[in-house]
């Protein structure tokens, strides 16, 4: 893995992590508004907008001072927007399910692999595009990226089941 996959990869995790953790500990529930309940369901909310990506900008401040792969001051700024991006490119996998009349929070019954499949790379193809810009990667390297960032997606989920900080797979 190059070092822009880490900076990209590592925040990431660790502010979903924490996130999950930031849910079921229900911090902030004043910003625990959906965004838009009729388009993506109760379970989009304001404080994903807002934990995430502000989660993530501090992570990757960090790991600017550690790893050179973006000037320090630039670390936040790079990690909030990936953050965003991350957050941004959930949302029409929601609104496709709602509009299949699939429950937020809910599995499908029909075609469930279609689902778990959008489930586990809507928010990899997101950063990865917004990568792509951000770190002028090459349409391979965004393309490896991309399928690093499912394969990390699909086991950090296992093991956050694993661990019942995530119900579902």
């Amino acid at each position: 893995m190059t070092a822009p996959f880490a900076f990209i990869l590592i925040p990431l995790i660790l502010s979903n992590v924490m996130h999950m953790w930031w849910v079921k500990k229900d911090l902030w529930p004043g910003l625990a508004i959906p965004v838009w309940p009729r388009l993506f369901g109760e379970n989009k909310t304001w404080r994903g907008f807002v934990v995430l990506p502000l989660l993530n900008g501090l992570f990757s401040a960090l790991f600017a001072l550690l790893v050179p792969v973006v000037p320090p001051t630039m670390g936040f700024p790079t990690g909030f927007i990936l953050g965003l991006a991350y957050m941004a490119s959930e949302l029409p996998n929601s609104l496709i399910k709602r509009r299949a009349g699939i429950p937020p929070g809910r599995s499908a019954v029909s075609n469930a692999w279609i689902f778990t499949l959008m489930d586990k790379t809507d928010s990899s193809l997101g950063v990865s595009l917004a990568s792509h810009f951000i770190f002028h990667l090459s349409p391979g390297q965004t393309v490896l990226l991309f399928l690093v960032a499912v394969f990390c997606h699909v086991f950090f989920s296992w093991l956050l089941v694993l661990v019942r900080l995530k119900r579902h797979f």
